[in-house]
């Protein structure tokens, strides 16, 4: 995949099964607390993901997708995506998949705080993005991701971790 070259954000993504109580959580909050200022910036906002038509009725201007069958498309439709989440463990796979597909990522510093402190760079603020004043951005870099979620490092996690429980 070629990355992504750094360019204005006007197209912003978020994917998830809204079949998902805690996915649908966090988009409303999202959808709250950013719907004017999206209105207002000029974006489009892309929901995609099995159960999404029910956002049409959630009254906000919001492009639905619904369900899709490649995510690769959906990725290539959209500038960034948003990964809303404040609740929940560990990485976030929604973030994690954009990057794998070269796309920016701007989450919640729930978000943030799930990937290592040397990673975090790569995930923007959503206050930022919804402020206006970063409104360009680049993902991170394929080699980067590559290395960081390979079969490899997940095997060294789980062999340190076990390590250190003893095992």
């Amino acid at each position: 995949m070629a990355p992504r070259l750094p360019g204005p954000i006007r197209r912003v993504g978020f994917l998830g099964n809204m079949n998902y109580p805690p996915n649908v959580m966090s988009l409303k909050k999202f959808l709250a607390d950013y719907s004017a200022r999206i209105d207002s910036l000029g974006l489009e906002l892309i929901v995609a993901g099995y159960g999404s038509e029910v956002v049409r009725t959630w009254g906000t201007n919001t492009t639905v997708l619904g369900s899709i069958d490649d995510v690769v498309e959906f990725y290539s439709m959209v500038d960034a995506v948003v990964v809303p989440i404040d609740h929940g463990g560990g990485i976030k796979v929604k973030a994690v998949e954009a990057m794998v597909h070269g796309v920016p990522v701007f989450g919640t510093e729930h978000v943030r705080s799930g990937f290592d402190t040397s990673f975090r760079g790569y995930v923007g603020d959503i206050d930022d993005l919804m402020s206006g004043n970063r409104i360009t951005t680049t993902a991170a870099p394929p080699g980067v991701v590559r290395e960081a979620f390979s079969e490899v490092q997940f095997q060294n996690g789980v062999n340190d971790l076990l390590a250190r429980s003893g095992f």
